[in-house]
């Protein structure tokens, strides 16, 4: 139920049956508003009736004990947000977001409790609510709209079985579990307060500010901030958080430079449903209490100008602070001060008795040089930067010698910005180099581009120079260039080796021996680091460094493996070839049967018989007749044959 002090609009939030009342309505003042802003006292107690049965109810404040309610139909979950109007004096346009959550109600039991099972859920409510100051004060200006967003369905304990046809049932049962909830109800405390607001800018927003409220029944609380001339805030805008029960101020631009007092209205309640109830009689629900704002003027910084000034080298430069302070302003017009220096870069400054300031050179200094000040209004500061410019005296450059590096057979490309890196100029003139000397091993030149290419000659390495000269566009000054020419390590040259070894055999092979043939042009010692396992053969390398062969058996023809030789940086492989020659084995014969007819000659041909005898060798095998047939005779026919 919304309800407020004659004449105060609120900041309210939908009951939970979603009913709407109007501001405008009789209710008594809040016992905290004394305050010159205040509505006169002897206004008379009006009584707005309606006949709507929603929106008729007759108001009046949850401080004291209510006379009478009427039912309010709860809406329809699917019933969109609403916008309601309420006559209020110059109320501003308040948007707020409800997000309800049913809690579901404890069972009914016979002991008493504050719980009525016959109204909807009580909901816990999350919302942020903004209560903006009226921008003009206009006396016809007597409406704001409230945008709420409609709550569910009311969820909890079903209403018991009524006996059939029996209202007065109903009505006894709903007061009875209405006076249970409220009868030991204790209000919420809230106090004035008076909070002071110190904003960085003009335009920032305070940091959240407690309420300060509490509930001795640790209910819920929900804050609501009257609106309007009277009750509401005058000179900014009030946001409040009802999760944390904080609020934030947004002073206006112009009140938040100025600063000063303003205050409003609130009202925080442990009870925030319209629906029908009996108050209990031991007061209600909510408390009423003012927040004074005292806002801080805010103070606008300085803006400082950057200054320049000039002097000759090596000479002594005095700057009255009126001098530097003569472009920069301030938009408060405060009055403005030098409150501090920084020492600049490539001279000394320091603050004379007079309050002027020195600024010293560093010898033989020219140039840009710069320091800063710091101007102030008496609370807030800026920086601004003087630079100095130092007239030039003339003197000669310095070169300092360079070192550079190329590898052996190499190209060295040398940037001329490189070699004036060292070299400097107590004027800081821009310096170049005009001219070059030839080195002694090897060859120089300009490119188009500006840069140098030096070419050692070929195979050279060690050390070479030459010389270049620098100018200021003056006077000038020469430096040497050592060039450090870094010997190119070349891969050895490792040349292939053949061996050979029997069928059978065993083959030991020394890596002197594969070496024997190997050279490197730089004479790093060789070594052999690896070896590949051939096709035919098996490889392994002995205890003493050597490495044995041994060929596959029966094996005879060429076989071959690689080695890798290494001068300890680079290697090469080579490949040696092993010649496997073959030895004679003896043919394999198998004996054969032969079927003949009594009587009758038997002829056969030595293919028959040497078809299953073989030779390791592949050999051509042929038939010589041994000893004679014992119950025959044995003949070798001219073709070869026998019978």
């Amino acid at each position: 139920m919304a309800s407020g002090a004659t004449g105060v609009a609120w900041a309210d939030q939908d009951s939970a049956s979603g009913s709407s009342s109007s501001d405008n309505q009789s209710v008594s003042r809040p016992d905290a508003a004394p305050s010159d802003t205040s509505p006169s006292r002897g206004k008379k107690k009006t009584t707005k009736k309606d006949s709507s049965a929603v929106n008729g109810d007759t108001a009046e404040p949850e401080d004291a004990p209510s006379r009478s309610h009427r039912r309010a139909t709860a809406p329809k979950a699917d019933k969109p947000a609403r916008s309601t109007t309420e006559d209020a004096g110059e109320e501003p346009t308040v948007e707020r977001a409800d997000t309800p959550a049913a809690v579901e109600q404890p069972a009914e039991s016979a002991a008493p409790t504050r719980v009525s099972t016959s109204r909807p859920a009580r909901k816990v409510v999350t919302s942020t609510t903004v209560v903006t100051a009226p921008s003009v004060e206009t006396a016809n200006d007597t409406k704001a709209t409230v945008e709420l967003d409609q709550p569910a369905e009311p969820v909890g304990p079903a209403t018991p079985d009524a006996p059939a046809g029996t209202g007065m049932w109903t009505l006894l049962s709903a007061a009875s579990r209405e006076s249970r909830r409220t009868l030991f109800n204790r209000r919420p405390v809230l106090d004035n307060q008076q909070v002071d607001v110190t904003l960085d800018e003009y335009d920032d927003v305070s940091v959240p500010i407690s309420f300060g409220g509490s509930d001795p029944d640790d209910d819920p609380l929900t804050y609501r901030v009257a609106r309007g001339k009277w009750f509401g805030p005058k000179h900014g805008t009030v946001t409040v958080d009802q999760a944390t029960g904080t609020f934030t101020y947004d002073a206006d631009n112009e009140f938040a430079l100025t600063g000063g007092r303003d205050r409003f209205l609130v009202r925080v309640s442990d009870y925030d449903s319209d629906d029908f109830h009996l108050h209990g009689l031991f007061g209600g629900h909510g408390k009423f209490a003012f927040v004074t704002v005292v806002v801080a003027a805010t103070d606008r910084a300085p803006v400082a100008g950057n200054d320049s000034v000039t002097v000759d080298e090596d000479g002594l430069l005095v700057i009255k602070p009126s001098d530097l302070l003569a472009n920069d302003s301030d938009a408060d017009g405060d009055d403005l001060t030098v409150e501090g220096y920084t020492q600049p870069e490539h001279g000394d400054l320091w603050i004379n008795r007079d309050g002027t300031i020195s600024y010293d050179p560093d010898d033989d200094f020219n140039g840009t040089d710069t320091f800063t000040y710091t101007v102030t209004d008496g609370t807030k500061t800026a920086t601004a930067t003087v630079s100095v410019t130092v007239n030039p005296v003339n003197d000669a450059p310095v070169a300092n010698n360079d070192t550079v590096a190329v590898d052996e057979d190499g190209l060295l490309i040398v940037n001329p910005a490189d070699l004036l890196a060292n070299d400097t100029d107590i004027d800081r003139d821009n310096l170049s180099i005009d001219g070059y000397t030839q080195p002694e091993h090897g060859n120089l030149w300009i490119n188009r581009d500006g840069t140098i290419s030096y070419n050692p000659d070929d195979d050279f390495n060690g050390t070479d120079t030459f010389t270049y000269t620098v100018t200021d566009g003056t006077e000038t000054a020469t430096a040497t260039v050592t060039v450090t020419v870094n010997p190119v390590n070349d891969a050895p040259v490792a040349v292939d080796d053949t061996v050979a070894v029997d069928e059978d055999g065993l083959l030991i092979v020394n890596p002197a021996d594969l070496l024997a043939n190997d050279t490197d042009i730089d004479g790093d010692d060789l070594t052999v680091e690896g070896y590949t396992q051939p096709e035919h053969g098996a490889l392994w390398i002995n205890r003493d460094g050597t490495i044995s062969y041994n060929p596959d058996a029966d094996f005879n023809g060429t076989d071959t493996f690689t080695y890798t030789v290494s001068d300890g940086t680079q290697s090469v492989t080579a490949t040696v070839t092993v010649t496997v020659n073959a030895v004679d084995d003896a043919p394999v014969a198998t004996d054969d049967t032969l079927e003949a007819t009594e009587d009758t000659p038997l002829t056969f041909s030595p293919v028959t018989l040497l078809g299953n005898d073989t030779d390791v060798d592949s050999d051509t095998l042929t038939v010589v007749i041994g000893a004679a047939p014992t119950n025959g005779t044995l003949v070798q026919n001219a073709d070869g044959t026998y019978t």
